[in-house]
């Protein structure tokens, strides 16, 4: 948040003045936001699926079968309710927020820059699709082209099978490939800690930068999206914490 507060605060303050220097800092810091970004998007499929195998080849499959139902059973409540406050109290609070178009129009193209060469592709994916050609996406003939198009889901679901078949291997085969999942999803958590130390430097990056292009119209904006998401995961926290128990 300080980090936040400061970038805010540079980048009015250099978008006001017409600052050549503070102009200059804004060029020099922009590719480490787009960086810091990069890095946490880079990791989200390595994480999720080293952390996949090294659960279920670790669990055995009569535990992932037990472990899956109750999983699925939770994922669907808290989703469930995490549906619920959003359609509930966004509404109510943006209804009190009044925007300037003119605003919004700057505030998006100062941020259209930020937007990698993937968008189009990723847009390309979401387009609506039959039922039957959704299921037939769901194992990719192609891993690499999966991970790279990020269709997360059916690479998760091959790793879910390749883990159930880990399980199947002899005892000391499948010890040795747990142990290296393990190891695999370890290494992927203490970079993601690293990464997430480096948050306050691009969180400042990013915000620096769009202070510095969008000015005072910015700081209203992010300070009450911050209010607004702080106020309902802070009551989703709560739903959860009740579901979980």
């Amino acid at each position: 948040i300080l980090a936040l507060a400061a970038g805010l605060g540079l980048g009015i303050l250099g978008h006001e003045t017409g600052s050549a220097v503070l102009a200059r800092v804004g060029e020099w810091i922009k590719p480490v936001g787009s960086m810091w970004v990069s890095a946490l998007q880079l990791t989200v499929i390595p994480l999720v699926i080293t952390h996949l195998l090294a659960t279920i080849s670790g669990a055995g499959a009569k535990s992932v079968g037990k472990l899956g139902v109750r999983t699925l059973v939770l994922f669907l409540a808290m989703l469930l309710a995490a549906g619920v406050f959003a359609i509930f109290l966004t509404p109510l609070f943006l209804s009190r927020l009044s925007l300037d178009p003119n605003t919004v129009a700057t505030m998006s193209a100062a941020t259209a820059s930020a937007r990698d060469s993937g968008t189009l592709a990723a847009a390309a994916n979401n387009a609506p699709v039959s039922i039957s050609d959704w299921l037939s996406r769901l194992l990719p003939t192609n891993l690499v082209e999966a991970g790279v198009r990020g269709d997360i889901f059916p690479l998760l679901l091959f790793a879910g099978f390749f883990a159930l078949a880990v399980t199947r291997l002899p005892s000391e085969r499948q010890l040795l490939l747990t142990n290296i999942f393990q190891s695999l999803a370890d290494a992927m958590l203490q970079l993601v800690r690293w990464i997430l130390i480096a948050a306050p430097i691009g969180v400042f990056a990013l915000t620096y930068g769009l202070a510095l292009k969008t000015g005072t119209s910015s700081g209203g904006i992010l300070g009450a999206y911050i209010v607004i998401v702080y106020t309902i995961v802070s009551q989703y926290g709560v739903a959860n914490l009740i579901i979980c128990t």
